[in-house]
């Protein structure tokens, strides 16, 4: 076990390991088909800093196993709850198991304790039993391992891990020109939403499939459509809309698929996916309810270009005349018939 230092002063100083203590396990439940991962990180000051779980219904999130670092785990637990590829109720449900005894001080000192004496067994057993009580499977398994690292070393991991992301941020943006659409149209940056069970494979999609996409809602556009269509649930989260599939793209078989879907009328998603062997999922009426249609909402759009406006009201003034003309020659015409009945 690590050695603990304290400092002999008036008053009280934080005791310190001086190391973190990482916690990594897998579990799965074939029966249930659910299968997720965990990570619990204690920093030197003995506090549950962290706690991440994911469970999902994909079986290949099971091969991490606990043996490898804990930035891998906390990396793939983080993209599973990104894409919402997730299983939200019980990785909910699962979370309040650690939630529990980060609020319960004996709990969090006992549970360090054990990791930080590897006593894996102990480990195991405990979380078993609390797992399934959610879960319900004696059949369950789980794994885990145990990581310790000096706070530089997290340090440099996490600094390294950020500047990954800011180099991808800095990138810059696809450009939407290799897709055709109409003058005036509008696309949104989006993602797909991927499904195990109503997907299909991404490199079996077709033009026409009807698919679920979720729109970015870090961009104004994003934001304002998300806004219009309703899409942001009470406890803020976004949910998806259903999109036709318009076009798909890709450079080669290793470079990243973009997909152009129509949401609406003059109104199209785009979302990049770099996984091909991700299952799409599409759209059901029965569980995502009636496409929503709001067409006039969409006109007054404040980032769409002026010239949408202009041109609608070209095309209804063309109509009108069309209307009026053709009136005036059918009582022509009615006058014509009664000058020769009469």
């Amino acid at each position: 076990m690590a050695q603990i230092t304290t400092v002999s002063t008036g008053n009280p100083t934080p005791v310190t390991t001086g190391k973190y203590y990482f916690l990594k396990g897998r579990f799965k439940s074939a029966s249930t088909n659910l299968y997720g991962l965990f990570l619990v990180i204690y920093n030197p000051q003995k506090i549950m800093e962290s706690f991440q779980l994911v469970s999902t219904s994909y079986s290949n999130i099971y091969d991490l196993e606990p043996h490898q670092d804990w930035h891998r785990y906390e990396t793939m637990i983080t993209d599973y709850r990104w894409k919402g590829s997730y299983n939200t109720s019980m990785t909910s449900a699962l979370m309040s198991i650690f939630d529990a005894i980060s609020k319960d001080g004996r709990q969090r000192e006992e549970f360090y304790g054990l990791i930080a004496s590897y006593n894996y067994q102990r480990i195991e057993v405990i979380l078993f039993d609390l797992f399934n009580r959610m879960i319900r499977d004696k059949g369950a398994s789980m794994e885990t391992g145990i990581q310790e690292a000096m706070p530089e070393e997290v340090q440099q991991t996490r600094d390294a891990h950020k500047n990954q992301i800011e180099e991808k941020e800095n990138k810059p943006i696809p450009s939407t020109r290799n897709f055709q659409v109409e003058e005036g149209a509008t696309i949104i940056p989006s993602s797909l939403i991927l499904s195990p069970v109503r997907g299909k494979l991404l490199y079996e999609l077709k033009i026409g499939d009807r698919i679920m996409v979720k729109l970015n809602h870090e961009t104004q556009q994003g934001l304002y459509y998300i806004e219009m269509f309703k899409l942001r649930s009470p406890e803020g989260k976004i949910k998806g809309i259903p999109a036709e599939v318009i076009d798909i793209r890709s450079e080669s078989k290793s470079m990243p698929v973009d997909v152009l879907s129509r949401i609406d009328e003059h109104l199209y998603a785009r979302a990049t996916e770099e996984e091909r062997h991700v299952r799409v999922c599409l759209y059901d009426p029965r569980i995502d309810g009636p496409i929503k249609k709001v067409k006039a909402q969409a006109k007054k759009n404040p980032l769409a270009p002026e010239t949408s406006s202009e041109n609608s009201k070209q095309k209804y003034s063309s109509m009108t005349y069309l209307m009026l003309g053709l009136f005036a020659f059918l009582l022509i015409l009615l006058f014509f018939l009664l000058y020769l009945i009469l």
